[in-house]
């Protein structure tokens, strides 16, 4: 109704009278049938009285109202099911939209708000649900489809036009489309397009900061290149890669020099070239953490005896070198022989804890080493 509300009750007033007052029905009422709800007093209960209407939206018949009669009008849209339809890829507003009356895949791009610049704006596909099925039919189908070039396109307005290929026109015109509920319209992206996208050069290079990837080949020594190139602080053994937050392996003097693999860069790379560091830190399970200089010929051994040694808690034989390129090597130790890594300008030597013993004796790496070393002098006694 076009006024809906509440309306004092008057002597032999009926339901036509009420619609009358309430302004008559919308075009949208459901104009068949309408529902009075009176409360009886016999047992203060609900009862649903339906009543019809005529074409002119009249009671027939027409029912005196009561005290406290509540009268209901349904819409024919609150009567409908909801229509949606959906668009997904390389749109600018991807999402889902209601589906109205005439709403074609093209219109359905234009309220997504075109193309994205990596959209192919020739060919897209659509899904569609197919209705009556069995639990063992495919449910959805799909066909190519394809928009019109007259599309404004952000990457190159000529290249719709320019792209077109015979065949083409076999495909369904999304102008010409007439969309049902529950369609999905996916837009491709271009063919071999990758994201562009920054990378990061920081550190002793000329010129430190962002740099856009301008070839798809775009490696750490070529960035260099277009970076002006080294500092004469810079250390380049202790150049770092970092990519999705974790360090990568990089031999930046052999690719420079043209000795080994360069790395390819992807966006979001972090690339650094730290100044030279000439000390050696030390942390962990040693006699003080501290930081002491870089000398050639200086084992890891030495460096620990430096720092007081390692504590009683702490585990000799699992030592760790983290290098300034974020690379790590650490110490190893069968029977009775031990292998240290080398320790280079800028590292971090750190010592860690013993493991938890087991049932408060030796820990376990003790209890290996023991057992193997009462072998031994057994084998030895039986030689003999």
């Amino acid at each position: 109704m076009e006024k809906p509300g509440v309306f004092e009750l008057v002597p032999h007033m009926t339901l036509g009278d009420v619609i009358t007052r309430a302004g008559g029905l919308l075009p949208d009422a459901f104009d068949v049938v309408a529902h009075l709800i009176r409360l009886e007093d016999s047992d203060s209960t609900y009862v649903l009285e339906r009543v019809s209407l005529d074409a002119d939206g009249r009671p027939v018949p027409d029912v005196a109202l009561r005290d406290l009669d509540r009268v209901i009008i349904y819409g024919r849209s609150e009567l409908g099911t909801d229509r949606f339809v959906s668009i997904g890829g390389e749109v600018k507003n991807p999402g889902v939209f209601p589906l109205n009356a005439g709403m074609t895949a093209e219109d359905l791009l234009l309220a997504a708000g075109g193309f994205t610049e990596n959209a192919d704006p020739l060919t897209a596909q659509l899904v569609r649900r197919q209705s009556g099925l069995l639990l063992t039919d495919t449910v959805p189908v799909s066909q190519d489809i394809v928009f019109d070039p007259s599309i404004p396109f952000p990457f190159d307005s000529e290249f719709p036009r320019a792209a077109w290929e015979p065949g083409l026109e076999l495909h369904a015109a999304a102008r010409r489309l007439e969309l049902r509920d529950g369609d999905r319209v996916f837009v491709r992206r271009l063919q071999g397009l990758r994201d562009e996208g920054d990378v990061i050069l920081s550190g002793e290079v000329l010129y430190p900061g962002p740099y856009a990837l301008e070839r798809r080949d775009e490696t750490a020594s070529s960035l260099i290149s277009r970076a002006g190139g080294l500092t004469s602080d810079a250390y380049v053994p202790g150049a770092r890669l970092v990519r999705a937050g974790l360090p990568l392996g990089l031999d930046l003097e052999a690719a420079l020099n043209s000795r080994g693999a360069d790395l390819l860069l992807l966006p979001g790379d972090v690339l650094e070239v730290p100044q030279y560091d000439g000390t050696v830190r030390l942390i962990g399970a040693v006699g003080f953490e501290s930081r002491t200089r870089w000398r050639e010929g200086m084992t890891l051994g030495d460096y620990l005896d430096q720092a007081g040694g390692v504590v009683e808690e702490g585990d000799r034989n699992r030592a760790v070198v983290t290098y300034a390129s974020q690379e790590r090597q650490r110490s190893s130790k069968f029977l009775f022989f031990r292998s240290d890594p080398r320790v280079e300008p800028g590292s971090t030597i750190s010592v860690p804890f013993k493991a938890q013993r087991v049932g408060g004796g030796l820990n376990v790496d003790q209890l290996l080493t023991r057992v193997l070393s009462l072998a031994t002098i057994l084998v030895s006694i039986n030689a003999l």
